[in-house]
């Protein structure tokens, strides 16, 4: 058994710290990264490659324990929340059957909320759940998705993290559904609500011609009329549909086929949600680390700023350094989206880095384990009472929390709440990097018996 965090309480100081957003010279600015320095305990280690360099400067992807794709970008409450499929590891083909959530305040530090939609638990009928689409509306989050490619279905919960209830019993839309019987590939929902409050649904994969729209009606889990093919057709459609509004004009966007190539982000433009589109050209070209396959994408605006959602296949090639292992195993990726004066979008770079941070974390909170940047060797797992816990630590495994501010005086001790079996010890790092960082403590943790959450111990404090 192995220990776990389950919380980390960080450093406390008397007084009041500096405002997040507040920039002095005399602040102190850090990444945090706690490492399994001495970690006692069984479990024979990740199997993972040795450490890469890029641990210590990569944003991107923004979820590092586990293997996501097909995001759906949205905000709720002042908060971005992205939900995706979940690549299980070691599949061999498309075999997802649940959504990851995470949610972040600042773009680079990310909760995982695990897994609370899965199939055929949350929908009896659905064997598969790709590809999701949330909105909120009528004090209700509705969360769409694809039965494989044969069909799309529709939960509801009055959390946007769940849990998930299904209100019908059945797929919203299949190919018996009118207008929809041509369509190759019956998933990747994505719904937009108009300013009209009338709420679209966006779906349909497989090549050109199977591209399709149809009208929602209020209550979000019915349809209205027939599903038409978005019109002039897209040049190049594969799949992947996408619908975002700007300054009065509605943006088509979509994966494209592999004629000219890796799959890129295409996009058109039209005054009416349905039809009337112009096509612009591409938003996004295939990313790096992605082997010239598929990708999937959404769009979002938020505190001033507009960001694209996409996948790659970074992460599992720095975990395992295999191509081979790639193709079913992709991540999620954040960069920022800028748009010219005439209303086109200039094109998206990725980047490594990612999206920029927004503000600061605040280290005088309680700042829970799995709220986190980036990790190395670990995994994420839920217990009894709703604890979501950092898991699977070996000796060496880290866990990096990014730009917290310590404000002038810095901080005096840490508190940390982990649990182990056999126990062992960790360390707290400030600015790590390869060449080596400011160690600032360590701390043992003593045996708990059990790795399941009971009454975790309080590790001692790191005193500086």
């Amino acid at each position: 058994m192995k220990p776990r965090p389950m919380a980390a309480a960080f450093p406390r100081r008397d007084g009041k710290i500096l405002m997040r957003k507040h920039i002095s010279i005399f602040a102190k600015i850090f990444s945090l990264l706690f490492t399994a320095a001495a970690c006692t305990l069984g479990g024979g280690g990740s199997g993972l490659l040795p450490l890469y360099d890029e641990f210590f400067t990569l944003g991107n992807p923004i979820v590092s324990q586990k293997y996501t794709a097909d995001p759906a970008i949205c905000v709720f409450n002042n908060r971005v929340y992205v939900y995706m499929s979940h690549d299980l590891d070691g599949q061999s083909s498309y075999v997802m059957n649940d959504m990851t959530i995470v949610s972040s305040d600042d773009l680079a530090n990310w909760t995982d909320h695990l897994e609370p939609f899965t199939v055929p638990q949350c929908a009896s009928w659905a064997a598969y759940a790709w590809a999701p689409a949330v909105v909120f509306r009528n004090s209700t989050y509705y969360l769409y998705f694809g039965n494989g490619a044969n069909g799309i279905g529709v939960v509801t919960s009055d959390n946007p993290t769940g849990p998930w209830s299904d209100p019908l019993g059945q797929a919203l839309v299949t190919r018996s559904t009118p207008g929809a019987s041509g369509v190759q590939w019956c998933f990747d929902p994505a719904v937009f609500v108009d300013d009209d409050d009338q709420a679209y649904l966006y779906f349909g994969g497989g090549g050109p011609g199977n591209s399709r729209v149809i009208k929602l009606n209020a209550d979000m889990i019915s349809v209205s009329g027939f599903a038409q093919e978005i019109s002039p057709a897209p040049p190049h459609y594969f799949e992947a549909p996408y619908m975002h509004k700007r300054n009065g004009k509605y943006y088509f966007s979509y994966s494209s086929d592999f004629s000219a190539g890796a799959a890129r982000i295409d996009y058109m433009m039209s005054d009416n949600p349905m039809t009337g589109f112009v096509y612009k050209g591409t938003i996004f070209d295939g990313p790096p680390d992605n082997g010239g396959n598929n990708n999937h994408a959404s769009i979002v605006e938020w505190n001033g700023g507009w960001s694209l959602a996409y996948h790659n296949r970074r992460q599992a090639l720095l975990d395992y350094g295999d191509p081979g292992y790639m193709t079913y195993h992709r991540s999620v990726c954040l960069d920022a989206l800028y748009y010219n004066p005439d209303g086109a979008i200039a094109k998206v770079i990725p980047t490594e880095a990612g999206a920029a941070q927004l503000e600061y974390l605040n280290p005088y909170s309680t700042v829970q384990a799995e709220s986190m940047h980036r990790q190395y060797g670990t995994k994420t797992a839920g217990f009894a009472g709703g604890i979501v816990a950092v898991r699977a630590i070996d000796d060496g495994d880290l866990v990096k929390y990014k730009g917290a501010d310590f404000g002038a005086a810095g901080a005096s001790s840490l508190e940390a709440s982990v649990s182990g079996a056999t126990g062992g010890s960790i360390e707290l790092h400030l600015d790590m990097s390869p060449s080596g960082g400011v160690l600032v403590g360590s701390c043992d943790i003593p045996p708990t018996g059990s790795e399941i959450h009971g009454q975790p111990s309080t590790a001692p404090s790191i005193k500086r």
